[in-house]
């Protein structure tokens, strides 16, 4: 497994592939944020900030009283990468997920698509 920064080459296989795909599954724990659309599995262990509705939401490993259960069946209409620490999925609502890496030794998010063979992990 290697821990780097996100790049441009994440953000092309995640819209070359999955663009359009509603998001189907999500989960907010107390050590994690996960979620899935089409092929796709992100988790991050480290940093999640969130629009919904309007409004701006932060976890970082506690829990907090995001509405995360409204970005249930939103489509991912773009990724960007805003910055080599950040993977922005922006949603069909205008809505948006945006997990965050650092620069710690340890995996911070990582993205997953079984059976396309893709492990990228930030």
């Amino acid at each position: 497994m290697v821990v780097r920064p996100i790049s441009a080459e994440i953000v092309s296989k995640l819209t070359s592939i999955g663009l359009g795909e509603p998001i189907y599954y999500v989960s907010l724990g107390a050590h994690d944020f996960q979620f899935a659309y089409g092929d796709f599995n992100v988790r991050s262990e480290n940093r999640v900030t969130f629009k919904i509705g309007g409004a701006s939401y932060e976890w970082t490993e506690k829990p907090i009283e995001a509405p995360v259960w409204k970005l249930v069946e939103q489509k991912v209409i773009r990724v960007e990468a805003p910055s080599d620490k950040a993977l922005k999925f922006v949603l069909s609502t205008g809505d948006e997920i945006e997990a965050w890496t650092d620069d710690g030794p340890y995996e911070a998010v990582i993205v997953e698509a079984k059976s396309l063979g893709i492990l990228e992990v930030f």
